[in-house]
């Protein structure tokens, strides 16, 4: 916690960080500095029979000085089914015109290795409108967005 607050990060972005940790350290700890947040853990296929100590994707933001305008989430299990889809849909379309460009040894070993349960988590952060000073007062205030 020391390390990321000594650099006074109004977005911090953490991977790899087991849901149990979020609830029980991280959503507490940094929320007494001022910070939300939110956690996305890997695809529900990855996760054993305890999604304690499942890792995942961990958000926050200074809400003095953001609120959440969108979040969204990508499931990369999703994604590598329908590519794997495709390339059997190319399999079979060679196989119907004798020449074999991907086989299914090879089709079995990317699966092995695209379907591992990641995610991402993606939050579109609007500024916080700042109460304007009495010199300062712009009736064309425009809005900032940060995503990660």
């Amino acid at each position: 916690k020391r390390e990321i607050l000594r650099y006074k990060p109004d977005v911090i972005c953490l991977q790899e960080v087991q849901k149990n940790h979020f609830e029980e350290y991280f959503e507490k700890e940094l929320k007494k500095e001022g910070y939300g947040g939110m956690y996305r853990a890997k695809s529900r296929a990855a996760r054993g029979s305890d999604g304690g100590d499942v890792d995942g994707c961990a958000i926050f933001f200074k809400e003095n000085r953001f609120r959440v305008a969108s979040r969204y989430h990508i499931d990369f299990n999703e994604t590598s089914h329908l590519y794997l889809k495709i390339l059997q849909q190319k399999q079979q379309e060679d196989m119907n015109s004798q020449s074999r460009t991907i086989n299914d040894t090879v089709i079995k070993q990317m699966s092995k290795r695209l379907t591992k349960g990641n995610i991402a988590l993606i939050v579109v952060l609007e500024e916080v409108d700042k109460k304007p000073s009495d010199s300062s007062k712009n009736k064309d205030s425009k809005k900032s967005h940060s995503s990660s």
